[in-house]
């Protein structure tokens, strides 16, 4: 879902939008083009991997969408935490779909696309890790930021706590993601692939936070409310 915009796009969400898009085209062109019948089949084995990298790009890009139609920020801070963003996204691009490929691979064919040692994949656990963290990070960042200039955006009560509820919910993720890199770094079920399960934390963590947020939200507290008694006025008696 992506919500009404506020207001008009700005230079710096066309720019977030191009280089989002530019990471896209850099994973087609990173497909080999086939040339028989062969390659074709082959090459589709490939696609599965990058359809999971698309598809993560495409949630990430609706999450950084979602935050600037909402609340535009233009902000020194709100370009440095973007351009950290947006490095990240770039930097994390293929290393992405190098994991989503060995995954693939490894379900189809019962081995890894790029074999490695356990301490290799616990180094990839790890790096994953700290680049699915940074990117939430920036998220819930820019979310909490809008909420502490709920004066300067013109933003109502509901429209502040959203944005920290917001926050909040992409924090989630990022504590799923540090749970995956602390697994990973003691080594405690890499090879049976437990890094990678901590992220269905986030599921759990979301979940409790919509709890919370429903339960806490200006509007739903209001309703909670029990209405005023009427005030039942008597006239007063005219003087003779």
């Amino acid at each position: 879902m992506i919500f009404q915009r506020r207001g008009e796009a700005s230079r710096l969400e066309a720019f977030s939008d191009a280089t989002i898009a530019f990471v896209g085209v850099l994973l087609i062109l990173s497909l080999d083009v086939p040339k028989s019948y062969d390659d074709l089949i082959n090459s589709l084995y490939g696609f599965i991997p990058f359809a999971l990298t698309f598809t993560a790009l495409l949630l990430i890009w609706v999450a950084h969408k979602n935050l600037f139609r909402r609340y535009p920020l233009s902000d020194k801070f709100t370009i440095a935490v973007n351009g950290v963003f947006l490095f990240t996204i770039l930097g994390y691009a293929y290393p992405v779909r190098l994991i989503a490929g060995s995954l693939v691979s490894a379900v189809m064919n019962g081995d890894l696309a790029v074999p490695v040692t356990p301490d290799q994949l616990r180094s990839l656990f790890v790096i994953y890790g700290l680049g699915w963290m940074l990117v939430f990070f920036c998220i819930a960042t820019l979310y909490l930021h809008a909420a502490r200039n709920a004066g300067t955006l013109g933003l109502s009560e509901i429209e502040t706590y959203d944005a920290v509820s917001d926050g909040i919910h992409y924090l989630s993720f990022v504590v799923a993601g540090a749970i995956s890199v602390a697994l990973a770094y003691v080594d405690v079920g890499v090879m049976f692939g437990l890094p990678a399960i901590a992220y269905c934390l986030t599921g759990l963590f979301v979940a409790g936070n919509a709890y919370v947020r429903r339960r806490n939200r200006p509007d739903s507290v209001a309703a909670a409310l029990p209405p005023e008694p009427a005030r039942v006025v008597i006239p007063e008696a005219p003087y003779d």
